[in-house]
């Protein structure tokens, strides 16, 4: 972090983090993307795929249909990702922007509470999507 290599991270005990904006987007993870040299629709995939990751470490993991909504929110977003960047390179975008989002023991623990929740569902993925 002290050098740059690394963006400087909200490490609070809030599970959501700052978000000054309202946007759902940590401000620390969007002033990271935002820093980026990529395109605004890769940029715009990446807070979609932050935002989306952020819900899922609050969501009340007893609501099925919560659930299913933050995974759906998850699968677009990543789609999103997939189709904006060039091949081979949407999926270190993707862990990238994970572990970047789940920084501290609680979020990461809250994000596997999710992934725990969500083990043998089943999810549509849609054929088209539509990535703002």
């Amino acid at each position: 972090e002290a050098s740059g290599e690394l963006p400087v991270l909200d490490r609070s005990a809030s599970l959501a983090g700052t978000d000054a904006n309202a946007n759902g987007v940590r401000d620390d993870i969007e002033r990271h993307i935002d820093g980026k040299s990529d395109t605004q629709a890769q940029k715009n995939s990446l807070k979609s795929f932050s935002r989306a990751l952020s819900t899922a470490m609050t969501v009340d993991t007893q609501d099925q249909n919560a659930l299913r909504e933050v995974a759906n929110s998850m699968n677009t977003s990543v789609s999103c990702i997939w189709k904006t960047y060039p091949s081979g390179s949407a999926s270190p975008k993707v862990r990238e922007i994970e572990k970047l989002t789940a920084n501290t023991r609680a979020r990461y623990e809250a994000y596997m509470k999710f992934n725990a929740s969500m083990d043998g569902s089943v999810l549509k993925n849609e054929r088209a999507v539509n990535c703002d």
